[in-house]
């Protein structure tokens, strides 16, 4: 059984904004949901391997977009519920601390690194050091993962 896509809530065109005026866009939208009722759906266009796109989102709104995202996008997320039909950079998901991600596409190295919680998903592969530094949290990969998967730097390394 296929699910039918969802017809957004809000849409919001990333490719002018500057990060401060996107967070003001999202800060604008009315999160109450209940339990009959989920949060808003917003739909995010215009991505274009912007880097540090979607960094500390904290609103708990359901996220949906289409295409690629640079370095560290999603870095520090909590509360939203963020899906991304492409792919991402390095360090996607850094410092995550509560949420969900999932990524139909690959991902570059450090996915998750220093997470402490929420649940990161990449539906494609991930190089390496994904998770690395993770305290808390759930990382899941389809793909292949590179070296150094869940690597700790020790009190004798740092």
């Amino acid at each position: 059984m296929t699910k039918e896509p969802q017809q957004p809530d809000h849409s919001i065109d990333i490719s002018q904004l500057t990060d401060a005026e996107l967070h003001a866009a999202l800060q604008s939208i009315p999160c109450q949901s209940g339990e009959d009722e989920p949060a808003p759906l917003v739909e995010l266009t215009g991505l274009k391997s912007q880097h540090s796109a979607m960094m500390r989102c904290e609103t708990p709104l359901r996220f949906q977009a289409t295409g690629n995202l640079g370095d560290y996008a999603f870095a520090f997320c909590r509360d939203a519920d963020i899906r991304l039909d492409g792919n991402v950079g390095h360090g996607a998901g850094d410092g995550m601390s509560g949420g969900v991600v999932l990524i139909t596409g690959n991902a570059g190295c450090g996915l998750g690194s220093a997470m402490t919680g929420g649940t990161l998903a990449v539906y494609g592969s991930a190089d390496d050091r994904v998770g690395a530094a993770m305290r808390g949290g759930s990382i899941f990969v389809r793909g292949n993962v590179g070296d150094d998967t869940g690597q700790v730097l020790s009190a004798a390394q740092s």
